[in-house]
């Protein structure tokens, strides 16, 4: 297909158009010649941007030539140079000084030949220069305000940095100490479980043997507020270290209900648990840890539930990629109380106990739960709460486990 060439518009409303949409000042000016010689110019058209310049009503423009609006252009010498483009066809290009005839000002000005008559284009020098000025000064505010910012952005990174070395100083710092408080408490506190022991077998009277028994579960209730403090601390500063091994999921689970039953069966509660009949029988994970969640959680509900039931259902699914493991699903439910919507906000935040006398006097530091949270988030799951009070509580979590044969068919 052969190109055809596009004629521009030559209609005279449209050529006016453009024009009048232009920066720079046009006008069409025509030759008055007496005996042939060019004695002036009469204008025979300008645009919007030459009557803004000139600030002269329009009809005075069309109506005087230029020398009567303009006597000095014969002493600049100006008028001479345009009868010569005239004559010569040859484009004038200077840049001019206007003063006088109600213009002052440095303009750009290139006049070429139109017909027997000239078509001038100027602009405003000054103008430009101003506006070249005035982009400088931005410029110069817009740079010093990036120093400025840059300084500040500095300043705070700095501030930030110092915060984060000073964070990481105190953690270690209360690592140390925690594990140092620690230890110098284990060894009495041991020490004391074992004298009670060594009591225990001299056959004293019940009443001496129940005092004895408060005095251990006192001494394992410090031995275990202890192990919080130490544990949340290193998973605070980072610093706590997971074991993956394989494990046989079931027998993690019976494990941790036959640890709760006596206590259970102490205060006539039911103790069910309800597990999925597809649940992989091998899996790969961090077996202490999820054991510690799953007693934290049954713990709790046996802890603050004075009649009914306490269930835990238990069931997996696969993950994304389903050949890398499963995705293990539990929760635990009981009678219970059931807590405040106000209050589950503050559930999971560490040292929180709990509401009412009730709770308090439970014992504990309030770490089980924010203990738990994070070691389901390190296991690449979550904890939350359900249900409201008088209707019990239910506490979900979720956890992932590997596969013990990435390669076997799922679920084998």
């Amino acid at each position: 297909m052969s190109r055809q060439q596009v004629q521009p518009d030559t209609n005279p409303l449209f050529l006016a158009e453009v024009l009048d949409n232009l920066y720079n000042s046009v006008a069409m000016s025509e030759a008055v010649r007496v005996d042939g010689k060019i004695t002036d110019f009469r204008c025979i058209y300008v645009n919007r941007a030459y009557v803004e310049f000139v600030r002269q009503p329009l009809e005075d423009v069309y109506c005087r030539t230029v020398l009567e609006r303009y006597p000095g252009l014969h002493e600049s010498g100006l008028f001479d140079k345009l009868v010569q483009v005239v004559e010569t066809g040859q484009t004038l290009d200077i840049d001019h000084h206007l003063h006088g005839d109600g213009l002052n000002g440095q303009i750009r000005l290139v006049v070429k030949k139109f017909g027997d008559g000239v078509l001038t284009i100027f602009h405003d020098i000054a103008r430009r220069k101003r506006s070249e000025t005035e982009l400088r000064r931005v410029n110069t505010q817009l740079e010093e305000r990036v120093a400025e910012r840059t300084v500040a952005l500095r300043e705070a990174q700095e501030r930030v940095e110092l915060a984060l070395q000073t964070e990481q100083h105190n953690n270690r710092a209360k690592g140390e100490f925690l594990a140092m408080v620690s230890h110098d408490l284990r060894s009495p506190l041991v020490a004391i479980q074992g004298y009670v022991g060594l009591l225990a077998s001299e056959g004293l009277g019940q009443e001496q043997v129940e005092q004895l028994n408060v005095i251990d579960q006192c001494a394992e209730a410090l031995l275990r507020m202890l192990d919080d403090l130490l544990r949340f601390s290193r998973l605070e500063a980072g610093q706590f270290k997971f074991e993956t091994e394989p494990f046989i999921l079931s027998a993690l689970l019976k494990e941790v209900v036959d640890i709760f039953r006596p206590a259970a069966r102490q205060k006539n509660l039911g103790l069910h648990i309800e597990v999925d009949p597809e649940l992989p029988p091998l899996v790969v994970g961090d077996p202490a840890q999820l054991r510690r969640v799953l007693a934290n959680l049954v713990g709790n509900a046996i802890k603050f539930t004075e009649k009914g039931d306490v269930t835990i259902r238990v069931w997996t699914t696969p993950q994304e990629q389903p050949a890398t493991g499963w995705i293990l699903h539990g929760d635990v439910t009981d009678t219970g109380p059931g807590l405040d919507p106000a209050h589950v906000q503050r559930l999971f935040l560490p040292y929180e106990q709990g509401e009412g006398e009730n709770r308090r006097a439970r014992g504990g530091v309030g770490l089980g739960l924010a203990i738990c949270q994070r070691l389901c988030e390190l296991m690449g799951g979550s904890v939350t709460y359900e249900r409201a009070p008088g209707q019990g509580s239910r506490f979900r979590f979720q956890v992932k486990l590997g596969a013990v044969n990435p390669e076997a068919p799922f679920g084998e």
